[in-house]
């Protein structure tokens, strides 16, 4: 009874929405909270002083996590229907990872940094206040610029705090640092929690083995996708490449056996055109010998997979040594990058037909949501009747969007805005249309003059709009959107579309969107994102 009675009281106190209940608790285990132990802050206050490393802090709280998801998924048995972000985060950051038949999970992660970012978003974005949200932002604090990390280890054969619910918590353990948490006092739910050293380091044996590259990959992903995790790895891109030069040489080879063998029938045709069975069994062969014989021209062999592997691995340790010199080492700017980017803002902006209509202005917008608002500046707007694609970092969730304002800059300068459609937060989000005036029409902007916009409001409207059906990306030649249709370099509706491209977004019903030139797009965007928008 008195076991239940403190982890119902710990509960409580989370459940308490306020910042007084996370700047003191005071009092022997007051409201689920116990003042720290001397062992356990000595052990904290030993760590020596030293340069933060992200990776090395991911890795021992991804370790705790695995290792501690049996006896948090049991803590939070006990209470059903309430929640906490503790609890809730190590629940998700142990469910993966720890090999077969751990946690029920899947037995690897590719990429431990990538995970912990949408993790952090995702909560991030369900509580957005409160001491829920307090806690998960400086357990990402700890993560990014503490040397301590999120973790420590409790050495001693004491007691842990008051030894847990069944007096199991002695002894050397590993849990949650209170200072990364942001609290005065432990909570009791970090001391049921606790997990004995071996059980931690054979956890993190694993997961050091599984995040060898991690910060290279999370570098790459933000660096070169804005996609919302849809970047394909350097094995993946290795792969395509590779298969697009397959591709190009089999084309080659059918195309010179197509010609022989369309030679190879006039020929028969024109000497007998009564033997039409003759005409067409001379296809073949001919096809056949011309096509060994260019295949021979070509001196390329596709590299085996292990080749692939390890131009991969190159690669992708380049791009990390290049990084690295860029950013001074600081993987902690890479990972608030990392999540300011799930919970930003995506607008997609489009300029109207008419002419003139395209301006050397660079509006400022600014995002008003139900949580908070988000400045931004536009980098260009795009050219007549084209669509432009600017992601907006946010350092917080700003929940629903509720309007768009518009301003002009410069002088004497104005620009036709045919419409304005914005996503907040990740993939699973609407993408909202906003007019002015509540008309779905163009409308211009000039210096001086800053205009708001609203949700467009149509009568059983949903947020996709299944009259227009993705058809796939329409690649054009000549980098011009209104160059001929290239069909093989065209793509599907989910494929990633970026700025070494030019072509359109065929929309079935709804037409032609996202006309780009090469370089016009500034971030990835999808044709699924452009046609099936409200």
């Amino acid at each position: 009874m008195v076991s239940k009675a403190i982890s119902s009281a710990v509960l409580t106190a989370f459940a308490v929405v306020a910042t007084v209940a996370v700047v003191s608790y005071q009092g022997e285990n007051t409201m689920g909270y116990i003042h720290e132990s001397a062992d356990a802050v000595v052990a904290e206050a030993s760590k020596p002083s030293e340069k933060v490393d992200v990776l090395a802090n991911l890795v021992d709280l991804k370790a705790y996590c695995l290792g501690a998801f049996d006896d948090a998924t049991y803590t939070k048995s006990q209470h059903p229907g309430k929640e906490q972000s503790i609890l809730e985060f190590v629940l998700a950051y142990g469910l993966h990872g720890g090999q077969v038949g751990a946690n029920g999970g899947k037995a690897h992660v590719e990429n431990i940094v990538t995970e912990y970012v949408a993790l952090m978003a995702s909560l991030k974005q369900k509580w957005g206040k409160g001491v829920n949200d307090y806690i998960l932002e400086h357990i990402d604090q700890a993560v990014r610029h503490d040397p301590k990390g999120a973790v420590f280890m409790k050495d001693g054969m004491t007691a842990f705090g008051n030894g847990g619910a069944f007096g199991r918590k002695f002894g050397d353990l590993y849990a949650l640092r209170t200072e990364a948490l942001g609290l005065d006092d432990r909570p009791q739910v970090t001391v049921e929690m606790a997990i004995p050293v071996s059980r931690f380091h054979q956890f993190k044996q694993i997961t050091a083995a599984q995040s060898e590259n991690a910060d290279a990959v999370a570098a790459t992903i933000f660096m070169k996708s804005k996609a919302f995790g849809r970047f394909k790895s350097f094995l993946q891109m290795e792969i395509a490449q590779v298969t697009a030069k397959m591709r190009s040489e089999f084309g080659y080879v059918a195309h010179n056996a197509f010609d022989a063998e369309q030679k190879a029938y006039k020929e028969s045709y024109e000497s007998s055109r009564q033997d039409f069975f003759q005409h067409v069994a001379a296809q073949a062969p001919a096809g056949r010998l011309a096509a060994k014989e260019a295949a021979k021209k070509s001196k390329w062999v596709p590299p085996t997979y292990d080749q692939m592997v390890k131009i991969a691995n190159e690669k992708s340790k380049a791009f990390l040594e290049k990084f690295k010199a860029a950013a001074g080492g600081d993987t902690s700017k890479l990972i608030k990058n990392m999540v300011q980017q799930a919970t930003g803002i995506k607008a997609f902006l489009t300029t109207g037909g008419a002419s003139s209509s395209s301006s050397r202005m660079t509006p400022k917008i600014t995002f008003v949501g139900s949580k908070a608002t988000v400045d931004g500046q536009i980098r260009t707007v795009p050219g007549e009747g084209a669509t432009f694609v600017q992601h907006f970092p946010a350092e917080e969730d700003i929940g629903e969007l509720k309007k768009i304002i518009l301003t002009a800059t410069g002088g004497n300068n104005k620009w036709e805005c045919a419409g304005v459609k914005a996503r907040a937060g990740g993939l699973e989000n609407p993408i909202v249309h906003f007019v002015k005036d509540g008309k779905e029409q163009p409308f211009w902007l000039k210096s001086g003059n800053a205009i708001e916009l609203l949700p467009l409001a149509k009568e059983g409207a949903t947020d996709y709009d299944t009259t227009r059906l993705c058809v796939g990306w329409k690649a054009t030649t000549g980098c011009e959107k209104d160059g001929s249709v290239d069909a093989e370099e065209s793509l599907g509706c989910d494929d990633i579309i970026d700025s070494s491209k030019s072509g359109y977004c065929d929309c079935g019903n709804g037409g032609k969107k996202a006309k780009l030139n090469c370089g016009d797009a500034s971030d990835a965007f999808t044709c699924t994102e452009m046609c099936n928008t409200a």
